[in-house]
């Protein structure tokens, strides 16, 4: 029973297709040029016309409701606005006080012959414990750590 109906079933799947395919065939025969315009316009005239109709369902649905609830809330809302008194004074901070950290003795000193931590900017860097001015034909020879 299942496989004649499945026979059934692929049979007219396949008649249907052979019965575009025929059609599309014919069509394509006595296509011309203003069948083209024609159908190009009847396309976009359809798709316009949808989109009317969807964009007035959309805003009946969404658009009444939000007017029947503004319309009904709205003197609730003036008379809200009107005993609504605003934020009240504002106050300065107080007076500035110094960071706790600031009475504390440094977290990080400072090692001899390991430059400092302050400086006037990339050329005042002295990071080496040797002669700071080494050419770099004595880069090559200097001893590994």
């Amino acid at each position: 029973m299942k496989e004649a109906l499945s026979h059934l079933l692929l049979l007219a799947g396949l008649a249907l297709f052979a019965g575009v395919g025929l059609f599309a065939w014919q069509v394509g025969q006595s296509w011309s040029h203003s069948d083209t315009q024609t159908l190009i316009g009847g396309m976009i005239a359809a798709c316009s016309g949808g989109f009317v109709v969807l964009a007035l369902i959309v805003g009946l649905v969404v658009g009444v409701p939000l007017a029947l609830r503004a319309y009904s809330q709205g003197a609730e809302s003036r008379r809200h606005w009107q005993e609504w008194e605003g934020p009240g004074p504002r106050s300065l901070p107080g007076p500035a006080q110094a960071a706790p950290w600031l009475s504390s003795p440094p977290q990080i000193t400072q090692q001899p012959g390991e430059g400092r931590w302050l400086s006037a900017g990339p050329a005042q860097y002295d990071l080496l414990e040797s002669d700071p001015d080494i050419s770099e034909s004595e880069w090559v020879n200097l001893p590994r750590q």
